[in-house]
């Protein structure tokens, strides 16, 4: 009789001639898996399966380790014997057949999915708990109709307590006023929606001011990952890739965005493809259509190019005084308590959002349309009055407007050519010359100055966004000869902050009532967070 500790053969070891009679390692593998788990693909034609562990079904890619390792264990449990390598890898190869060419096309999701009007939030946690959100209410449950993938770095979400108060969160990041912190939940609240378009949190101030820190508050109440802030990937396709792994994508300690990266993010924020090189090919590409809810940080302005700025919540955090410093272990083991009760309060701010988004009407939609009237519509549950998101949201984006400015050479050019003047009009050409008078030397020789009128036409539309903020109007005219280009200083001054129809009209922004140097209150003077309602919880407590 074999000793118990003696380490199994593999049936690479067989001999051939038996080996063949009983029928490869390969065959039984295969045979296991087809009559255990279910074979699909998804509409990228990735191939998954569904595999029983533990009396529940596991999503997993059909190449994945994690797979790999179920497939041999249920092989050795069966056999009593180690399969190889060579065999595992042709079986897969099978597995993957059945998956593209004889399984259903179904959507596989990363923490966050919608079906039939409810959203469901993957905790990732051992008892793979998934919480429900519905326009009555929240619970939690054990079974959805979503399949989740759950990389191996994602971290699991606490398990929710009804009645807590985001405003508790503050006592753990360090916001600048409350219109900033307002901005800083709402980007919470869409991050929690499963479909975008997504704003794009950027946090800048000097070292000290705890950016990175506040990253991972953040990130712990919507998408925990042990792999959480990264630096900026240099390649569109490693980006990609991290879209596939992660819902929510942070970078840290941004000095800086390339062209391309800043058009990827836009992309990103908004909808539009990713490519890829196909793993082990030269000329196969793979697109990836994601949104992705994005955190950024960094000293310096990041958001610097019109259209990432359109896109932006822009946050600039305060330097922490020495007299108010804590210890990172202590903030952080606060904040490990807390963590229930703010996710449960994020939850009542969806169940609001889910309920008042068909009625909540806006003024003058700004450029997130969507992401504004999500959040507004999540200020019930959040206990917020009516209004507050865009207070806050208009006056962030006045001054991102002027941050926007500060960096576009061009845009300081029209706006210096429009000093003296209520309009101008001409080709490429001749704003060229135009410009070229408006700025110094220095700026003229500047590697970014297009010296070129395609390139002026290109650089001047880039820059219409901008300069419409601030009242400048550029359009073109088509002539028989030729296109030109017309820049009209408006006769009005820029509209007033957009604000909810229902609402009056005088809504304040957030640092400008007089009584209140430091902007601790509301459009309508009252406290902007006070005690969360808990809205919603007519499904939880059934």
């Amino acid at each position: 009789m074999a000793d118990e500790n003696t380490v199994p053969r593999s049936d690479s070891d067989q001999d051939p001639e038996k080996q063949e009679a009983k029928g490869s390692v390969a065959d039984r593998l295969v045979e296991i898996a087809h009559c255990e788990c279910t074979f699909f693909r998804d509409p990228m034609d990735d191939a998954f399966v569904r595999v029983p562990i533990g009396g529940r079904s596991e999503t997993m890619k059909v190449e994945s380790h994690g797979f790999r390792a179920w497939l041999s264990r249920e092989y050795y449990v069966r056999t009593k014997r180690v399969p190889s390598g060579q065999a595992k890898s042709d079986a897969l190869g099978v597995l993957v057949g059945f998956a593209l060419h004889g399984g259903e096309q179904e959507p596989v999701h990363l923490r966050v999915a919608g079906h039939e009007g409810a959203i469901y939030i993957d905790l990732a946690d051992e008892a793979r708990n998934i919480v429900e959100v519905q326009a009555s209410g929240w619970r939690v449950i054990k079974d959805a109709p979503i399949k989740f993938l759950r990389p191996k770095a994602m971290l699991p979400l606490p398990l929710p307590v009804r009645g807590g108060n985001v405003a508790e969160l503050r006592s753990y990041i360090n916001m600048r006023d409350d219109g900033q912190f307002c901005l800083l939940v709402a980007w919470a609240i869409a991050a929690l929606r499963p479909t975008g378009p997504y704003p794009i949190l950027t946090l800048t101030s000097e070292q000290g001011s705890g950016k990175s820190f506040a990253t991972r508050m953040v990130c712990g109440l919507v998408d925990p990952n042990a792999s959480l802030l990264r630096t900026m990937p240099k390649e569109e396709g490693d980006l990609a890739v991290s879209t596939q792994r992660r819902h929510v994508l942070s970078f840290d300690n941004l000095s800086g965005l390339s062209p391309a990266v800043s058009d990827a993010l836009c992309r990103l924020a908004t909808g539009g493809g990713l490519s890829k090189r196909a793993l082990y090919t030269n000329d196969d590409e793979v697109i990836l259509d994601a949104k992705r809810p994005v955190i950024l940080n960094g000293i310096d302005d990041i958001a610097t190019r019109a259209d990432l700025a359109d896109r932006c919540l822009v946050l600039s955090l305060p330097v922490i005084a020495k007299s108010k410093r804590k210890r990172e272990k202590e903030l952080m083991a606060g904040f490990e308590a807390a963590r229930p009760r703010l996710f449960g309060a994020l939850l009542d701010g969806l169940v609001s959002a889910l309920r008042n988004e068909g009625t909540t009407k806006l003024i003058d939609l700004p450029r997130m349309a969507d992401f504004a009237v999500w959040a507004t519509a999540a200020e019930q549950g959040l206990g917020w009055p009516p209004g507050t998101f865009m207070t806050a949201y208009d006056a962030n984006r006045r001054d991102m407007t002027q941050v926007a400015i500060d960096a576009d050479p061009i845009a300081r050019a029209v706006l210096a050519l429009m000093d003296d003047k209520g309009a101008w009009q001409g080709n490429a050409t001749a704003l060229v010359v135009a410009l070229h008078n408006r700025v110094s030397e220095d700026a003229r020789n500047a590697r970014d100055w297009p010296k070129k009128p395609q390139l002026m036409a290109n650089a001047i539309r880039r820059a219409a966004p901008l300069l419409r903020a601030v009242g400048v109007n550029v359009d073109y005219v088509r002539t028989e000869s030729e296109r030109t280009i017309r820049i009209v200083r408006a006769d009005e001054s820029p509209p007033r902050a957009s604000s909810l129809s229902s609402s009056p009209s005088s809504l304040r922004p957030v640092n400008d009532a007089p009584d209140d140097p430091d902007g601790l209150r509301g459009a309508h003077g009252a406290d902007i967070l006070p005690h969360a309602v808990g809205a919603g919880d007519a499904l939880a407590r059934a």
